[in-house]
């Protein structure tokens, strides 16, 4: 059977990319652009780049998004912040309480796993923020595409033989995570951080929660 295990989401749920959006708020200042406005763009863009068909590593896609954000807005301003933008992805740090929960379900003896849209050359840097307390990252330029494709889980599932053990799917992001991970038959836990309503019957979490440190409080 294994170990038990737990897999995460990786940005938003262990790590914090409040980074990244002050940067944009920082580029928005120095050219007199509104950041709201370009803070939802570079949200909606990035997910539109990681639902196309044709596979494109991390970095690469990164860049399409923000050429195609200075091409919506007009601007030539974006596209030149690539290496700002990846040097803010390697920066980011761990969501508050995050490692002292980590620590327990350690104790406890589960494995644990992140789930990230990302490259190996961003977790090889980003790793070092967990201390040894992730076992495995799971990164979508092995696999080929990104989350929410449903190939993500379906490939994640066969590698760890999730049919054949206990495990749990931890995730803040309702879209990328806990959809794809209902339908591949994942049982999730939803940390409902922005106090959102109530879930869908459809994908209907196993437990909802409002915070990570709540998971030490349930009997798993």
């Amino acid at each position: 059977m294994g170990k038990p295990i737990i897999t995460f989401d990786l940005y938003g749920t262990l790590l914090d990319p409040t980074s990244i959006y002050q940067h944009i708020d920082d580029v928005c200042d120095d050219n007199d652009l509104p950041a709201n406005k370009v803070k939802n763009l570079y949200t909606t863009d990035l997910m539109l780049f990681e639902g196309q068909d044709d596979f494109l590593p991390f970095e690469s896609l990164l860049q399409q998004v923000l050429e195609y954000m200075d091409m919506q807005l007009d601007t030539h301003v974006f596209a030149s912040e690539w290496v700002n933008f990846l040097i803010e992805h390697i920066g980011m740090k761990p969501c508050a309480g995050t490692l002292p929960v980590l620590t327990k379900l350690k104790q406890h003896g589960y494995q644990l796993v992140a789930l990230a849209n990302s490259s190996q050359n961003l977790i090889k840097q980003q790793s070092k923020q967990f201390a040894g307390l992730i076992d495995d990252f799971i990164v979508s330029d092995d696999l080929g595409c990104y989350k929410p494709s449903q190939n993500f889980f379906t490939k994640t599932s066969q590698k760890f033989g999730f049919d054949k053990r206990l495990h749990y799917h931890v995730a803040v992001n309702y879209w990328t995570d806990i959809i794809s991970a209902r339908k591949a038959g994942w049982p999730t836990i939803w940390i409902n951080q922005d106090d959102l309503g109530a879930p869908r019957s459809r994908e209907q979490p196993l437990i909802v929660i409002n915070t990570l440190s709540e998971l030490l409080t349930i009997h798993l």
